[in-house]
């Protein structure tokens, strides 16, 4: 279930927020220009006493992640919320905001593919065959193609 909480709860605006930082223990270095900034903070890596959430009067919590998409380029997310008190002393975290920031390499990563040029070459066995015959085009795959999936090199006509 809910934790009861109030829901007036909060600290003054002049008071300013006060960040608990969950982060991992050792998080991959960025060295983007743009770095997350988290004002009057304070970093843990592990959670393992509620006293760590209330004790230190934060009013805003801030877990961040890191992973790598199937590019190999970095994801960072950092999911913030707000630090509610409960009726019994403890806290409850409520999440309103999730921040994405992805660190592209400029180098493109050999997986992706690229367009042809019309011409391949010959299936990655260019050494063992003569080199009179290291390059297909395009065409010559279609219609070899073509002859052994239908078995005839007539084409269809649309009617």
């Amino acid at each position: 279930g809910v934790a009861a909480a109030n829901n007036r709860h909060r600290r003054s605006r002049s008071a300013g927020d006060k960040w608990l930082e969950h982060r991992a223990a050792n998080p991959v270095p960025l060295g983007t220009i743009m770095q997350p900034f988290l004002k009057n903070r304070k970093s843990v890596t592990k959670l393992t006493d509620m006293k760590t959430l209330t004790e230190h009067g934060a009013n805003k919590y801030c877990l961040v992640s890191q992973e790598a998409d199937t590019d190999g380029d970095v994801e960072t997310k950092l999911y913030k919320g707000n630090v509610i008190p409960t009726c019994g002393g403890g806290a409850q975290v409520v999440f309103n905001d999730i921040e994405c920031l992805k660190q592209k390499s400029p180098v493109h990563s050999p997986t992706r593919k690229r367009p042809s040029n019309g011409t391949m070459s010959a299936l990655g066995v260019a050494s063992a065959l003569p080199s009179t015959v290291t390059s297909i085009t395009v065409q010559d795959v279609a219609s070899r193609c073509n002859l052994g999936i239908e078995g005839h090199s007539n084409k269809k006509t649309n009617i």
